[in-house]
């Protein structure tokens, strides 16, 4: 072959394995495009009929705060010897479904001597749920102010019953992110949300209710009576049950309190102490099975073994967790099995001399079966394990598709139920209504368990 002919070949050979990588770069470009088409399609889907609802009253809103304040939280120990108030309603954070429709508040809970201590998360619709969550913390307060200072197009939303983020509406579709708390990077929760669109579709359908009518009626009923009465102490007397562990009680330690290297005390454990990224994800199973079988362990001496150290302190229960996940031993998304998760605690007692039996319940009508059975572990001083598989995206995120710890049921007369819950190392107040309304519209089977 002529010298020319040769070139000529080489060079047609260069250009075409010169254009391979353009061609996949454009390629992969073409497939970034079509799968984020379809994830704007799939969170298209997301629907509810949020919009058609009536808007309540900010006025009846802070009555229904004032109610709660009357009632529920004066029996918190944080409350305990404060005045507190509903903050200002220039204070308060609309939260809105994934249509940009507003159906509850992040409200305020202010102290007349220190200020802001924490939140409420209240319905903001006449037949939504009343309220959602409380928490003893400001940090998504403060997060969501400087979102909405530094990102003034962010939409704050909210993923019932009890997650929190925001949404970007751009030229590209939405942008939806998990809600960090002050200095955390945000999480970018867009693919997991469409992959579970149906699920959350769910979760708003579950939000209106003429059952959710009534009890905002009957609760801005008694809202009223307790104003009209202008004392506190008559509003306390309004509890038709409050039923907790032994350490709820005035007076008591706290539940597993966990002091910290800073100082700070936590209300069990928290599964971002696992040095482990894999297990930080996965780990609220264990860390709720290492709440209750330390509990258990200092509450009845004929448990005493199922908590291996002679102290509780931060690095001895980080490696309790540590033991206590290799029996649960979670798949990468979690412990989805709750008979599963209640297996391996027994063995894990049985291997250290302790005999336990599991107490099982799934979340489904009727409702007052499933109280019933917490109530019945409480009452015994037993913690309950509770399994929420109703999460609308991803796994280990909060109060959905997530283990917490229950340790007190409350339910006034105006119908209002609480559940308190160590959830993360942090104490929460869980609406139980929208609670079990979430868990029960789930594809899985979410439940409680309790051990003796």
């Amino acid at each position: 072959m002529k010298k020319s002919v040769r070139k000529l070949v080489c060079l047609v050979i260069a250009a075409v394995v010169g254009c391979i990588p353009t061609l996949s770069v454009q390629a992969a470009a073409v497939n970034a495009h079509a799968e984020m088409e379809a994830i704007q399609e799939q969170v298209s889907q997301i629907t509810s009929d949020i919009s058609e609802a009536t808007p309540l009253e900010k006025t009846d809103i802070r009555d229904l705060v004032n109610y709660q304040i009357n009632t529920y939280i004066m029996t918190e120990h944080e409350a305990e010897g404060r005045t507190l108030s509903p903050g200002e309603e220039s204070a308060w954070i609309p939260l809105a479904d994934l249509e940009g429709n507003c159906f509850a508040y992040l409200v305020p809970l202010v102290d007349q001597e220190t200020g802001e201590i924490g939140y409420i998360t209240m319905g903001a619709i006449e037949d939504g749920f009343t309220k959602y969550m409380l928490a003893w913390d400001t940090g998504l307060l403060v997060a969501y102010r400087e979102l909405l200072d530094s990102t003034p197009e962010a939409v704050p939303v909210f993923f019932q019953p009890m997650q929190y983020g925001y949404l970007i509406d751009g030229e590209e579709g939405k942008q939806i992110f998990l809600m960090q708390e002050e200095g955390a990077e945000a999480v970018d929760i867009t693919a997991s949300v469409a992959e579970n669109a149906e699920q959350l579709t769910a979760s708003y359908q579950v939000v209106r209710s003429p059952e959710n009518a009534a009890r905002v009626e009957s609760s801005l009923n008694m809202a009223d009576q307790i104003q009209q009465s202008g004392s506190a102490r008559g509003a306390a007397r309004v509890a038709v049950e409050d039923v907790r562990l032994s350490c709820e009680w005035k007076g008591t330690d706290k539940f597993v309190p966990i002091v910290d290297n800073n100082g700070k005390t936590w209300y069990g454990g928290n599964q971002n102490w696992y040095e482990d990224s894999g297990k930080r994800s996965n780990g609220c199973g264990p860390v709720a099975a290492s709440n209750v079988l330390y509990y258990m362990s200092r509450t009845d001496t004929k448990y005493r073994k199922l908590y291996p150290y002679s102290a509780l302190s931060f690095v001895n229960f980080r490696g309790f967790m540590n033991i206590v996940y290799d029996y649960v031993n979670p798949a990468p998304f979690g412990e989805i099995s709750l008979s599963s998760w209640a297996s391996d605690v027994v063995r894990y007692a049985s291997n250290n001399g302790v005999t336990l039996t599991s107490n099982i319940w799934y979340c489904t009508p009727p409702k007052n079966q499933c109280e019933n059975f917490i109530k019945n572990g409480l009452k015994l001083d037993r913690p309950v394990g509770s399994l929420n598989l109703a999460g609308p995206f991803g796994s280990g995120q909060v109060e959905a598709w997530h283990w917490v710890t229950i340790t007190k049921y409350f339910q006034s007369s105006g119908d209002d139920r609480w559940l308190g819950v160590s959830s993360m190392g942090q104490r929460r107040g869980l609406d139980w209504d929208a609670y079990y309304a979430n868990m029960t519209s789930s594809l899985l089977d979410s439940g409680f368990a309790y051990f003796t």
